[in-house]
């Protein structure tokens, strides 16, 4: 079982989802049969398939997996444990994506709230889950709190830069936003800025999270009335997009194409229609 289950951690890695949830669900049998239903293995293995259908949007799927890891690492582990911390987030990564915002914000601080102790207050993993918190704190419409949780997540990656550098862009992308919808855009515009750069260096000029990151840009700049800056990027992100997408005008180029208009809109004050999108994706 061990070694189904670390084979099958392995091809997720690997992004070969089917198969390691294959792999996962004949470990999980195994360990039931040889260990029990109570057994910390069981939970590990429960956890595991459980984040692995959560990659394929499996959330219903995933929930009961989840509630019976969490129950079982209380019981064997205590409730001051990573492991139950580590739980405690995958459950709440499944009310986020379900858009119940409270939920998954009373999950995420309590499994913030075991870090703090176990990990101690400067640990990426905190910082992580702080960003959770204050990324679903924002959701929920708490901005000024969500603020909060976001600034003392960017203040542990101040301090751990090289320690995974796609928590500290995950983190400036959602202080940026949300220091850009309380209107703080001089504060906001160096965040998005830094992010933009960090996911350029992680994923390249061709990627989708450099096309929004551009996206996010734009906005902010436009609405400081630095129009030329902000349209310089709003078309590279529809180029991006243009060629992550097929040729037609897809939902999702919209997406992109939508706020490029607005600040042309504003710059040159001319009357938005769908026809200027189409010809801004044919440029």
């Amino acid at each position: 079982a061990g070694n189904e289950h670390d084979l099958a951690r392995a091809l997720q890695g690997l992004e070969r989802t089917a198969e390691a949830e294959e792999l996962y669900r004949r470990a999980l049998a195994t360990r039931r049969k040889r260990l029990g239903n109570s057994h910390a293995d069981v939970a590990e293995t429960l956890n595991a398939l459980a984040i692995c259908l959560l990659s394929t949007n499996r959330h219903d799927e995933a929930e009961p997996l989840l509630r019976e890891a969490l129950g079982i690492r209380r019981k064997v582990l205590g409730n001051e444990n990573r492991a139950v911390a580590q739980t405690l987030d995958a459950l709440g990564g499944v009310f986020r994506r379900r858009g119940q915002y409270a939920q998954a914000v009373k999950l995420y601080r309590e499994a913030s709230d075991i870090l703090r102790k176990v990990e101690g207050p400067g640990h990426i993993s905190l910082a992580y889950t702080l960003s959770l918190v204050g990324w679903c704190t924002a959701k929920a419409g708490d901005m000024p709190a969500a603020e909060q949780y976001l600034r003392e997540a960017l203040a542990i990656t101040d301090k751990l830069r090289h320690a995974r550098p796609g928590i500290r862009a995950s983190v400036l992308s959602s202080l940026g936003e949300v220091l850009y919808e309380q209107g703080k855009l001089p504060e906001a515009e160096p965040l998005k800025r830094e992010a933009l750069q960090m996911v350029k260096e992680t994923h390249g000029e061709e990627h989708a999270d450099t096309a929004r990151g551009m996206t996010s840009l734009a906005r902010c700049l436009r609405d400081q009335e630095d129009f030329d800056e902000a349209e310089a990027y709003a078309r590279k992100a529809l180029v991006v997009q243009r060629r992550l997408l097929p040729a037609d005008l897809t939902p999702e180029a919209l997406a992109i194409a939508e706020p490029t208009v607005r600040a042309l809109e504003a710059k040159t004050r001319v009357v938005h229609d769908w026809e200027l999108t189409g010809r801004l994706l044919a440029d």
